[in-house]
């Protein structure tokens, strides 16, 4: 059906929005092959990036109503018809189908009411938008009762071979009746009551994004005169290496220039969500400016270490950046492959126990740089050594560095993947972790449970969280 709607239709006409939640590879073809009708393609997709791709088509169609009121039009229809006749500037406006496969994973009990009202939204008021839903499923056994709301307003249902149950929850009965009369490889069409049994189009090996036959059929998709915008790809499944400094450097440009930053994006790993930017933290310089990171893994845990200390070198405007490295003996592998890997405004330096109270006496008490170009890094690969150091010696000396250092161009990354709590975690405005964050209390108010997943949150983000895969690093990665 998508291929061949894209055969038909021109990107300014149509534009697929396409989530898989069965982790398949149904939707790879359109991904490898650059099919410019394909804005979103979400392969492995989980439930916080089906309720984000949901609240962004509803923000879309707001859009479209507003344009729509400034045009004096009520319709897609009416807009494009106005265009094309309008001595005005007007961006073309395609219709946008949102093809959700195994959509009532978005209905599991925590998530379902929530899902169910934008879904609800998006049937009740985009047709006009020119936003639709193509729902698809082969069970919603238990789940039925979720999308009682959509079932008065959807008016095309297609039936393929499913459960019985599955046919009575999504059919009227007479069209229940109909289907029970299907032969193997028949469907029905029921637009409205009207009804049509058809033969299902048999495609070998549809999962394999090698296949040939549609790749055959998408080598004639008509492609944008101007140049298609790629699409935004977000693979559930897939690890995200550590891009090169080179890539650090593009991507801290795109996101500044995107977002307006007037601090250092701190680039984490993609986000769960319908974006092209990756997941960041802003470091202000002058700000409370610290870091906590909080995981099990060691190797994930050096992993961000280093990207945050990449994205402070990846900005122009900073001129070098001093890391004084508390307790090296703890560091592993992938922090001794990653440090000699540094730019050379980057210069690091070790601290054994013997010299960490001088250390820290003097920075609670150093004179600031020269100017925001120039940083210094306080790295703590566990921050009990920190929490334990004022309780020792009782003189604020952590504090002082917590508190004044981010205006000296001092910042301190505290990190754990041992559980320890963070007592003094309002100190820190960027706060990273995975699961084990819901004992450790880093993150206000959040439940974190998702085992491959981390989380971020931030001053912008009070009480929330981003929900990113973070990125990973092996020794082969070299090209670091």
């Amino acid at each position: 059906m998508v291929a061949a709607a894209c055969l038909q239709y021109s990107p300014e006409q149509l534009q697929f929005w396409l989530l898989d939640f069965k982790s398949g590879t149904g939707f790879k073809p359109f991904a490898s092959a650059g099919t410019p009708h394909c804005r979103v393609i979400g392969l492995s997709s989980d439930v916080t990036y089906g309720l984000d791709a949901l609240e962004r088509l509803v923000a879309e169609m707001t859009r479209r109503q507003v344009l729509f009121k400034r045009h004096d039009v009520e319709s897609v229809e009416q807009y494009e018809a106005r265009r094309r006749t309008s001595a005005d500037s007007m961006a073309p406006m395609p219709r946008v189908v949102a093809v959700i496969d195994e959509f009532q994973t978005l209905l599991a009990t925590d998530t379902a009411s929530k899902a169910s009202s934008l879904m609800a939204q998006i049937v009740q008021k985009g047709r006009s938008a020119g936003i639709h839903l193509l729902l698809c499923t082969q069970s919603l056994d238990g789940r039925a009762a979720a999308i009682d709301d959509l079932r008065s307003q959807i008016k095309v249902n297609i039936v393929l071979q499913s459960s019985a149950s599955t046919q009575r929850s999504v059919l009227d009965r007479d069209i229940y009746q109909d289907v029970q009369k299907l032969r193997r490889f028949e469907g029905l069409l029921d637009v409205d009551g009207n009804k049509v049994i058809f033969d299902v189009l048999d495609l070998p090996d549809t999962a394999n994004q090698h296949n040939p036959n549609l790749h055959a059929a998408l080598r004639g998709v008509p492609r944008n005169p101007l140049g298609a915008v790629p699409a935004m790809i977000y693979d559930g499944d897939c690890e995200i290496p550590l891009p090169a400094f080179a890539e650090f450097q593009e991507l801290s440009r795109m996101v500044r220039a995107r977002t307006g930053l007037d601090g250092i994006p701190l680039l984490a790993g993609t986000p769960a969500a319908v974006t092209d930017l990756p997941a960041y933290a802003e470091l202000r310089y002058g700000m409370n400016g610290n870091i906590a990171l909080s995981t099990v893994d060691d190797g994930q845990l050096e992993t961000q270490l280093m990207a945050v200390i990449l994205s402070i070198c990846a900005v122009e405007t900073v001129e070098s950046v001093h890391i004084d490295v508390l307790q090296p003996d703890r560091m592993g592998r992938a922090w001794r492959a990653l440090s000699r890997l540094l730019p050379a405004k980057a210069e690091v330096k070790e601290h054994g126990p013997s010299d960490v109270t001088e250390l820290l006496g003097s920075l609670a008490s150093g004179a600031p740089p020269s100017s925001a170009a120039h940083r210094r890094l306080l790295v703590a690969r566990e921050w009990t050594l920190l929490e334990s150091f004022d309780d020792r010696f009782g003189d604020g000396t952590v504090r002082t560095i917590l508190s004044s250092g981010p205006t000296r161009g001092l910042h301190v990354i505290a990190a754990t993947s041992t559980g320890q709590r963070l007592d003094q975690i309002h100190y820190y405005s960027a706060r990273v972790s995975s699961a084990a964050a819901q004992k450790l209390n880093l993150l206000n108010g959040f439940n974190a449970t998702a085992t491959r997943r981390m989380f971020l949150e931030t001053p912008a983000t009070p009480g929330s969280c981003t929900e990113f895969l973070p990125y990973t690093f092996h020794e082969e990665h070299q090209h670091v």
